[in-house]
């Protein structure tokens, strides 16, 4: 006989739209062979069209009851503060229904109700939320049952960027797994970015309407799904997030500069790639770097030249100095001719491709320098950067920037990015030779049309520290600029920033305001942190090592647990040569170059993608797992204040101190300091009553 298990199913609203999952009823007994949340999220799919400010949200859940249990439900539907929600209807397997809407003081306490009989605090962070309530039929055992949510909604929007939230990580409650999920959002209007911190979106932008995706299987939802949508302005977007939870503490922000796909004042440009076709070059490496070249020729835009220089122990130019689009035949021509062989003369390349765009007749002036070696032929590496720094400097600013690739483990990092700092560029580590064509095209696509060169932004009204990145090489159309820093106090500060079309000066003033407190978006808080980092690691790899930089190094790391790049760089048995230490090492340790690659890659991140299991930040807290307990990096080990687990001391916390919500979800063992006091949250002994509690605490 079959027994029956009830359950509630509850369906997260946030300021968007609704995600779901079924909790066990508080007063089941549950079997021991039937896990805490035994029904199963198989299917999920999100349709969105957005016009103006205003969402309509359609939502489909297919959920399977796969235990020997009758499961009894009801539907919980959390809406927070300010979530105009209108037109809301759900339909259960083709029945139309309405919910009982609960006050937010009534949802607390069933939210306290479950979290205390199930033992399970994942859902606390939902305490504030008022709820919508719906009895629904019984799942029996292997059953399946579609629910369908529509509404629509007034989105929030600050400046010109609008916020969607969906809740996913409701569904990581108890580790379940979403089987399929797919996420589809129309935007109506004129948008120019569309940008997820936690998620990598498929974006489909055009004139009057952009499409984006999100798809995965199998997936565990470890973050909220968040996406900003920027809005046409004259020639950009401008988005502006931060984050700043206490308001004696910096705050952080990031900002958003999102240029129009396409612009009819986007600059010509003098392209020169030089072609490193040394003998260690042979094979693939040569074939993907010709691919590329291809794509960058027939890519071309109206009024664009390219110049090719290939090297080895001598100098060539391919084809003509200055080819056009109509040039193509003859340089694939050419190209077909050139095979690997000699050895590597960079500083003779680099000389030549600085020569040409001296001699270039436009003045927006691009090196793609590839290299897989060692400069064995003609000038050593400080004589190379010496050269470069000489030659592309003028009155007005850079020749050239130059935007450099490293092709396998056999190259100098510290010249190929101390070439791309100094010069107004990027360098790029390929180490998987496949990916080389991919590699080359993307960097062209993203620098294929300039809007601005010789950029500079900088900030008045106020104080602002630690920006990254430092400089940034152009602005593109179509392609976003995202910057972030910190800053000290709220208020209203302007962001100026200046350029150059051509050889005009241009300036843009915009203004937005510093919040004095803010504690929503605290991915900006680590994002910032892990491009900083990044900042300081290269300036080690470049310069060598810094004390004062290896200790800043080490409380960010400690803070916000991120491994250090360099940590196992510095004390390899044969460390990398440094600037100004001597001439490059023969071959330099392979260590060396995935280190400079780990660090590329950083400076550019701008979402957080990391699944670790032994660490998470949480509301600008970093939590390491460690003996079972999930441990605040800033957690001191002196007068500790042990609280039990699900005890009246416990829930008292929640009403002393309403931030400790945020962290009570990552379990039933904590290790925390809130406003100034070590907290511990035991499973198995600590404080239990409130009085005690207070005591304790001095209150």
């Amino acid at each position: 006989m079959k027994k029956l298990l009830s359950a509630f199913l509850l369906l997260i609203a946030s300021i968007i739209f609704s995600d779901g999952m079924i909790i066990p009823d508080v007063y089941w007994h549950r079997p021991p062979d039937v896990p805490t949340y035994p029904i199963r999220l198989v299917e999920h799919e999100v349709r969105m069209e957005i016009k103006g400010d205003i969402l309509v949200a359609e939502i489909k859940e297919v959920f399977e009851n796969p235990t020997d249990y009758t499961v009894e439900g009801v539907y919980v539907f959390p809406t927070p503060k300010g979530a105009l929600i209108k037109d809301f209807r759900m339909i259960v397997d083709g029945r139309v229904y309405e919910g009982k809407i609960l006050s937010k003081d009534e949802a607390r306490r069933r939210y306290i109700e479950y979290v205390s009989k199930l033992r399970d605090p994942a859902l606390l962070e939902y305490i504030g939320f008022e709820m919508i309530q719906l009895k629904i039929a019984p799942l029996r055992p292997g059953e399946r049952r579609t629910i369908e949510i529509k509404y629509s909604q007034v989105l929030g929007r600050r400046e010109n960027t609008l916020k969607l939230l969906y809740p996913l990580k409701i569904n990581s409650v108890g580790k379940n797994r979403i089987g399929r999920i797919h996420i589809r959002g129309v935007i109506h209007g004129d948008v120019l970015d569309v940008y997820s911190p936690f998620y990598e979106l498929r974006v489909d932008r055009k004139a009057d309407e952009t499409v984006f995706d999100f798809k995965d299987e199998n997936m565990v939802a470890e973050k909220d799904f968040i996406v900003y949508i920027t809005m046409g302005e004259k020639w950009a977007g401008f988005g502006f997030e931060t984050y700043k939870p206490f308001p004696d503490e910096p705050g952080y922000f990031m900002l958003t500069i999102a240029p129009r796909l396409t612009l009819s004042e986007a600059l010509n440009k003098h392209v020169v790639f030089v072609l490193d076709k040394s003998g260690s070059m042979e094979g693939t490496k040569l074939n993907q770097a010709k691919e590329a070249l291809k794509y960058i020729a027939e890519n071309l835009g109206e009024g664009d030249l390219l110049t090719v220089v290939v090297f080895d122990s001598l100098i060539k130019i391919l084809g003509k100095p200055f080819m056009t689009k109509k040039d193509l035949p003859t340089l694939l021509e050419s190209l077909e001719r050139v095979v690997a062989d000699g050895s590597t003369n960079i500083g003779g390349a680099l000389r030549k491709a600085l020569y040409l765009c001296s001699k270039s007749p436009l003045k927006v002036n691009y090196i793609i320098f590839l290299t897989d070696g060692l400069p064995t032929v003609g000038l050593e590496r400080d004589e190379i950067i010496d050269m470069v720094r000489k030659l592309n400097r003028t009155k007005e600013g850079l020749l050239a920037n130059i935007f450099v690739f490293g092709v396998g483990e056999d190259v100098d990092p510290v010249l190929l990015d101390t070439l791309a700092e100094e010069n107004g560029g990027i360098s790029k580590y390929v180490i998987r030779e496949a990916t080389l064509e991919e590699a080359i095209s993307t960097l062209y696509r993203t620098i294929s049309s300039p809007v601005l060169t010789d950029v500079k932004i900088s900030f008045e009204g106020v104080e602002v520290e630690k920006v990254v990145p430092f400089k940034i090489t152009g602005i593109f159309a179509g392609v976003p600029v995202r910057i972030f820093g910190k800053y000290i106090t709220g208020g209203i500060g302007r962001v100026k920033i200046e350029g150059k079309k051509e050889n005009t000066g241009v300036t843009y003033e915009y203004s937005f305001k510093f919040p004095k407190q803010d504690d929503d978006d605290d991915y900006v808080e680590y994002v910032w942190a892990r491009r900083y980092m990044a900042y300081l690691e290269r300036r080690i790899l470049i310069y060598g090592p810094n004390e004062e930089l290896k200790r800043e190094i080490e409380r960010l790391s400690k803070k916000y647990g991120i491994p250090s790049i360099l940590t196992s760089l510095l004390i390899e048995e044969q460390p990398i040569q440094y600037r100004g230490v001597g001439a490059p090492p023969s071959a330099p340790a392979p260590t060396s170059v995935k280190a400079a690659k780990k660090i590329s890659e950083s400076l550019e991140v701008e979402r957080i993608t990391e699944k670790t299991m032994d660490r998470k930040f949480l509301a600008g807290k970093t939590f390491v797992l460690k003996d079972d307990f999930w441990v605040d990096t800033e957690f001191e080990e002196n007068e500790v204040i042990k609280v039990l687990y699900m005890s009246k001391a416990y829930f008292k916390l929640m009403e002393l101190f309403p931030e400790f919500l945020k962290y009570l979800s990552l379990g039933k063992n904590i290790k925390i300091r809130i406003d100034g006091y070590n907290l511990v949250i035991d499973e198995n002994e600590g404080i239990s009553s409130e009085e005690e509690l207070l005591e304790k605490l001095g209150m």
